[in-house]
């Protein structure tokens, strides 16, 4: 009932979900917790070979929020499936991405200096 792989050895949704985030964070040390709890966690991780930063994001709440604070340069999300979605900077719309949050870690890549900030909960 729990592991990453069932009695036949094939594998659970949490070995490819365990998989990926090692692929995300292979060769990163950890860099600082931006957010730790009770609502939001937020873990940056530092890329010494370039001037890149990956933060890994997630909730224990069905959701939540967090604004990450834009570049120039773009951010760019996967999801725990390793899918990619690059979001451009626009000054007006991007400066201050409002991210929403699940309780399935979300991964995103930009810059050094990237800073996300928890929000309240909207009490939707």
């Amino acid at each position: 009932m729990v592991g990453l792989a069932r009695a036949d050895l094939s594998p659970k949704y949490a070995y490819h979900a365990y998989s990926f985030m090692t692929r995300m964070l292979e060769g990163k040390k950890w860099a600082r917790n931006d957010s730790f709890g009770p609502d939001v966690y937020s873990v940056v991780f530092a890329d010494e070979k370039s001037d890149e930063e990956t933060m890994a994001l997630w909730s224990p709440k069905p959701f939540a929020y967090v604004r990450i604070g834009n570049t120039e340069k773009g951010l760019t999300f996967y999801d725990v499936y390793g899918t990619k979605r690059f979001v451009p900077y626009e000054k007006v719309r991007t400066s201050h991405l409002p991210v929403p949050l699940g309780e399935s870690p979300i991964y995103v890549v930009g810059p050094k200096g990237l800073k996300a900030t928890a929000r309240p909960d909207p009490g939707w």
